[in-house]
């Protein structure tokens, strides 16, 4: 099984890296990538992809990333997005990458890229409670995976987690991140 974990932030060092690191340790073999330090175009709504092959004109400039993000994944069996909240949304890198997505909006259900690709979410909120912090983040990324046919397994949404390290000196929250993610996961 191909696997990849996605650590959504813009911060080097901070929660979402520590994160991606206690499952990478698990998961020793799995691809890691930092989609918020790339060069991310966002979509512009110019309707290039309108034409259902799956093709962006913004992925033809070399310094645009976001082809090369979409290529690894749908290379994957299974992928963790690891997304830290940013005014209850999704950083705006990250969600530069989501809306490129769009590209494969008009391919037919059967013919999306990752039509195999389950994807489980660790979403990281700062506040310590709020019934519709995770709301936003949770509807773009779904209907982003659905733009390119993966599916959402699980959905985990990680509360006071403020300071870089406030995830490394919480052992009840990183059992938790290992029992949602890595609990099915078989080791080889």
């Amino acid at each position: 099984m191909k696997y990849g974990i996605f650590s959504c932030s813009p911060r080097a060092n901070g929660n979402s890296d520590f994160c991606a690191e206690l499952i990478r340790m698990q998961i020793p073999n799995a691809a890691c990538f930092f989609p918020c330090r790339k060069n991310l175009t966002p979509c512009v709504a110019c309707g290039f992809c309108d034409n259902g092959q799956g093709k962006c004109q913004l992925a033809l400039p070399k310094n645009d990333t976001a082809a090369e993000l979409y290529t690894s994944l749908f290379q994957l069996d299974k992928a963790v997005f690891i997304v830290p909240m940013y005014f209850y949304h999704v950083p705006a890198n990250f969600k530069a990458f989501l809306d490129r997505a769009q590209a494969w909006y008009a391919v037919p259900d059967g013919q999306k890229p990752a039509k195999n690709l389950h994807i489980d979410l660790i979403l990281i909120g700062a506040r310590e409670k709020g019934d519709k912090l995770f709301e936003g983040a949770k509807l773009s990324i779904q209907y982003a995976m659905h733009c390119i046919g993966a599916k959402i397994e699980t959905c985990l949404c990680l509360y006071g987690l403020d300071k870089p390290d406030d995830l490394a000196k919480n052992r009840q929250k990183q059992q938790e991140i290992l029992d949602a993610v890595c609990s099915n996961h078989v080791i080889l």
